[in-house]
């Protein structure tokens, strides 16, 4: 990847690297796909074959039950913020 690559990620994801961070940043981006390169070396058939034949089998996991639960006001009782019939809590992304 290019320092050209680089300004068109930018573009793209909306973002703006400063020029002083854009060599790190090149270099973390080459070593991951780098990384991603050697990955793409391996065949995982075998793998594949394992995990079809483990969900192929019996379901040995319960059904899902409906059961009754507590009311609205129970689990708002203890809330300190709360909206109507909803918990309020603080932002968190901004």
């Amino acid at each position: 990847m290019e320092k050209s690559d680089l300004k068109y990620i930018e573009q793209l994801a909306a973002i703006h690297i400063e020029q002083k961070d854009e060599e790190t940043v090149l270099n973390t981006i080459n070593n991951v796909l780098d990384y991603v390169s050697i990955l793409d070396t391996y065949t995982l058939d075998d793998t594949m074959q394992v995990n079809e034949q483990m969900t192929e089998g019996e379901n040995f996991l319960r059904e899902d039950e409906a059961k009754p639960s507590i009311s609205l006001e129970e689990a708002l009782s203890n809330a300190t913020r709360k909206n109507e019939n909803f918990f309020k809590v603080p932002k968190v992304i901004e």
